[in-house]
């Protein structure tokens, strides 16, 4: 926690100046996005929820409690990726395995929202400004990766199926009945769920703009915010880069609809902070209160 902490602090204290006066900051908009925080997790914890409940019946709150504990974890690993582990708080033993396969399904299918309304948003936006040059070689490598991710998400259950075929892989036929046995209707409300989610983080941005007391067309702004996400979400990152990498990339983005440098990255900052670090200090709180050995089975 302590290391959080320290983060939120270096991260602030290298910000620019913005252009707004304190009173000229709207703050409810501010608060607006604060308040959709635990929404936003809330709806991660019922996706992910669903999936664990095929194999184990954990109560709301210890879902709810999980997705904290996998911020928690993952804020201190290269792109996240401790956030498979720390999910497994209240997960028994012998699901462990099962459980690391939801979370990898629950990702997989937030991460094709993010592909597919990231390009969207790139087309929108080279409508708007054409001389953005980071299409030139990405917009290729992106369609392939929305198509590659767009047939695994309808056909995933017939490729885990036959890939279970192979002598190597037949090892984890037992691991992935639960998910073979999945309906569609189930895996349509885990991407209803997810795309969900996507609005709640669109909506959030559009609060913070807000708050600096931004214009801009909004549109124009949503095209952006999809970029931004899409390129965070296949570029990989640690603790320390993470905002770094969401700062360079914003710049690009939204200089051309903001004109603020200072706003720009202030935001970002604030996104950061209320999204990842305040949930990763609950998960913190949350670990001291209940250690993880007394669940372990």
């Amino acid at each position: 926690m302590t290391f959080i902490v320290l983060e939120i602090y270096n991260r602030y204290d290298g910000l620019p100046p913005i252009s707004s006066n304190v009173d000229e900051l709207k703050w409810t908009f501010l608060g607006l996005a604060i308040i959709l925080m635990p929404i936003n997790w809330l709806i991660e914890s019922l996706k992910w929820g669903k999936l664990i409940d095929v194999f184990q019946s954990l109560s709301r709150m210890q879902k709810y409690q999980s997705v904290f504990y996998g911020v928690s974890a993952s804020i201190l690993t290269p792109n996240r990726i401790g956030d498979y582990g720390g999910r497994l708080r209240y997960i028994d033993k012998d699901n462990r395995l099962k459980a690391l396969h939801a979370s990898f399904v629950s990702s997989f299918y937030q991460t094709t929202v993010t592909l597919f309304f990231g390009i969207l948003g790139l087309l929108i936006y080279i409508t708007s400004f054409s001389n953005f040059v980071l299409t030139n070689g990405l917009y290729p490598i992106l369609s392939v990766f929305t198509l590659v991710y767009l047939f695994l998400l309808f056909k995933m259950k017939s490729t885990i199926d036959w890939v279970l075929n192979f002598n190597w892989a037949s090892r984890q036929q037992e691991a992935f009945n639960w998910f073979l046995g999945l309906s569609r209707s189930m895996l349509g409300s885990i991407f209803s769920l997810a795309a969900i989610r996507y609005l709640v983080f669109l909506i959030q941005y559009f609060l913070v703009f807000y708050f600096f007391n931004s214009s801009f067309n909004w549109i124009e702004l949503a095209s952006g915010i999809a970029i931004l996400y899409l390129f965070t979400t296949i570029i990989p990152s640690g603790v320390v880069t993470d905002l770094i990498i969401r700062g360079a990339i914003a710049l690009v983005i939204f200089t051309p609809i903001l004109q603020d440098e200072g706003i720009i990255l202030w935001s970002i900052a604030l996104i950061w902070i209320i999204n990842l670090a305040i949930p990763a200090l609950i998960g913190g709180v949350l670990f001291l209160l209940y250690p993880f050995k007394k669940y372990a089975k």
